[in-house]
């Protein structure tokens, strides 16, 4: 487990890109899609993108994982109606995963 120093200028930022993640990919992306081709590909092509933006930081290994962290975080928008909780579920899995590294 990783020491909390240091968390305070990371956490910022990755709160920053993560926020900005959820925006686009289900804010604007997975509305879109939802509203073209119906919820579930929506749901689909928003996990689809999320994994595959993730792919140059963690590599197609992780593609399973981050597919499934898609889907968690598009089926929160669906549920949800709002952007604001992924962006929230987002930051704390990327804090709790800092701090598990």
């Amino acid at each position: 487990m990783r020491h909390v120093q240091g968390i305070l200028p990371w956490g910022a930022g990755t709160a920053l890109v993560a926020t900005i993640e959820e925006a686009v990919v289900r804010g604007q992306i997975q509305s879109m899609w939802t509203g073209i081709a119906g919820v579930t590909r929506g749901l689909l092509v928003s996990a689809g993108v999320f994994a595959a933006m993730h792919v140059p930081a963690y590599g197609l290994s992780a593609m399973p994982v981050d597919l499934a962290a898609g889907l968690t975080l598009a089926g929160l928008r669906a549920l949800t109606g709002r952007v604001a909780p992924c962006a929230i579920a987002h930051v704390g899995a990327d804090i709790g995963g800092w701090l598990w590294s």
